[in-house]
């Protein structure tokens, strides 16, 4: 398993696509690939240019969608690393649950909460972003009533997790994601790296 850098594929690039009709034309779907592959945000995947050129090239002779462009991505970053299952972290992804199941109905939408003084704390510091404690506190409710409503989740595609049950039992709460995951847990995942 490989968790990606930050795509916010589903937060930002999907709302762009469909604003500019990116399927609707060849022209159109290779400048929304380009524009997407020469991202800040897929910069930080370190794909060469020839990696580039393939993703856009497999991409360009099959039928356009959201699924085929992210997993493609994904299956090419996971690649790179030898692993056979890719894991994508974008935090904003938790408000897009509806989209990404749309493109992915068997997806495993995993729910780390944090206790929110420690959220505020560090996001209060972040130096690329203005803020305050009752916009942050807004935010951080938003994401922790997430699987109450949403329709869409149940207990088989949606596991909560609380930050602070992993660092108080790390082996027990990583056995139970594991599980959930449908993966095995093996003793050397907790070694040090």
């Amino acid at each position: 398993l490989i968790f990606s850098p930050e795509s916010h594929y589903f937060e930002k690039f999907f709302s762009i696509c469909n604003r500019r009709h990116c399927f609707e034309s060849d022209k159109s779907y290779l400048s929304y690939h380009e524009y997407f592959l020469n991202s800040s945000e897929i910069k930080t995947f370190g794909f060469s240019e020839e990696e580039k050129k393939i993703l856009i090239d497999r991409l360009m002779v099959e039928k356009p969608s959201h699924a085929k462009i992210f997993s493609d991505v994904m299956t090419t970053y996971r690649k790179k690393f030898n692993k056979f299952r890719w894991a994508e972290k974008t935090p904003a992804h938790g408000l897009c649950v509806v989209e990404i199941l749309s493109c992915f109905p068997d997806a495993k939408i995993v729910n780390i909460i944090r206790d929110p003084r420690d959220v505020m704390i560090s996001r209060m510091k972040l130096p690329w972003r203005k803020t305050n404690v009752m916009l942050e506190a807004q935010l951080w409710n938003r994401y922790v009533t997430l699987d109450k409503s949403v329709g869409m989740l149940n207990n088989s595609n949606s596991y909560e997790i609380r930050y602070e049950d992993i660092l108080k039992d790390h082996e027990s709460e990583f056995r139970k994601l594991y599980e959930f995951l449908s993966l095995r847990f093996e003793q050397f995942f907790l070694d040090p790296i």
